[in-house]
């Protein structure tokens, strides 16, 4: 069990927890040591098959323990202009440089128009 990658320990339940593409190899180890698996359980390993090779594929993306979505990415000195002020608010605008512009673009965020409260 502690070969499979992405393994950790919970304390509380006392029980081995992985990540769900980690579960091919998981029922693997089940059936190779006489585990019984429910069938449920069997019919979501070709999805997390699915999933594991849509990882590989994106290896700077990914789910940390808490569940919550990571996107790795490279330093950009782009991303740390000090964007306009708008509405009292600090986010990009229309105003930053096309380059700038198209950093945020990049990394799914898209600079909001200046809004009709703003002078």
């Amino acid at each position: 069990m502690k070969a499979i990658g992405g393994r950790h320990f919970d304390w509380d339940t006392r029980t081995n927890v992985f990540p769900f593409t980690r579960l091919p190899r998981v029922v693997g180890f089940a059936d190779a040591h006489g585990i019984d698996v429910a069938p449920e359980i069997r019919a979501l390993v070709p999805a997390a098959s699915q999933q594991a090779e849509q990882e590989v594929a994106r290896p700077d993306v990914y789910t940390d323990r808490a569940g919550k979505v990571v996107i790795s990415t490279g330093y950009d000195p782009r991303l740390n202009l000090d964007p306009p002020k708008n509405c009292g608010r600090s986010f990009p605008d229309r105003s930053l440089p096309e380059e700038v512009s198209q950093v945020f673009a990049g990394v799914g965020v898209s600079p909001p128009a200046s809004c009709a409260a703003c002078p």
